[in-house]
């Protein structure tokens, strides 16, 4: 179906791409041959791997890893829902279960270390302050 519009736009509109709706619950990342669409709604947290990412997703949904700066992704993500806990972690702030002994649990049992510099963000009742550090 997708193939058809591009080809319909192309065709009468003289356009090359179809314009598509954002979508506030996807986050695309585009490549000049490819595009990588991870649903927000499902992300558990994001690891750095040199200079890639893994987006660990929940549901039994495969990681999906991309040549992405964790940088320049958490510029991308929505104010307030990420949090970043780490210089090689972003987590989802809805899947925090508890922040204990310098580490923040998510569900499924998941620890995720909190470096140093990213201690302030976590006040004595372990809910992360919206401030990005």
């Amino acid at each position: 179906m997708k193939g058809l519009l591009h080809g319909l736009y192309r065709r009468f509109l003289g356009r090359k791409e179809v314009p598509e709706p954002e979508d506030p619950e996807l986050l695309v990342i585009r490549f000049p041959r490819k595009e990588v669409q991870i649903p927000l709604g499902k992300v558990m947290y994001i690891k750095s791997q040199n200079e890639y990412v893994r987006f660990v997703l929940s549901g039994g949904l495969e990681p999906v890893v991309v040549l992405y700066s964790l940088k320049k992704l958490m510029e991308e993500l929505p104010e307030g829902r990420f949090v970043r806990v780490h210089r090689s972690y972003i987590v989802s702030r809805d899947r925090i279960t508890e922040v204990a002994g310098g580490e923040v649990l998510l569900g499924g049992g998941v620890r995720i270390p909190i470096g140093k510099s990213y201690r302030a963000i976590f006040p004595q009742d372990g809910t992360p302050t919206p401030t990005r550090p």
